[in-house]
């Protein structure tokens, strides 16, 4: 998908599916103000798109587990995804 410039669509469907992941893991929206809350979301779907573009440029070397900690490190020291 690289190669050919498709990887847009991967994260269409990611940015459609994130509002439904998070609600279903973290409840309802615990943000006074909606719109504040897909701006975060918009927020770490970039961080994660931009992860999953560099590991692709990297040859995939690590493996979904390592990658999964990797993520699950970051998310750990970033307060404001609580």
């Amino acid at each position: 998908m690289d190669k050919n410039d498709l990887l847009h669509i991967i994260l269409k469907a990611y940015n459609d599916f994130l509002p439904i992941i998070h609600k279903k893991f973290k409840g309802e929206n615990r943000f006074e103000e909606n719109d504040i809350l897909e701006y975060i979301l918009a927020f770490s779907g970039g961080g994660f798109w931009n992860m999953l573009i560099v590991w692709v440029k990297n040859g995939a070397k690590k493996t979904p587990v390592e990658m999964a900690e990797l993520v699950d490190k970051i998310i750990r020291k970033s307060t404001f995804l609580e």
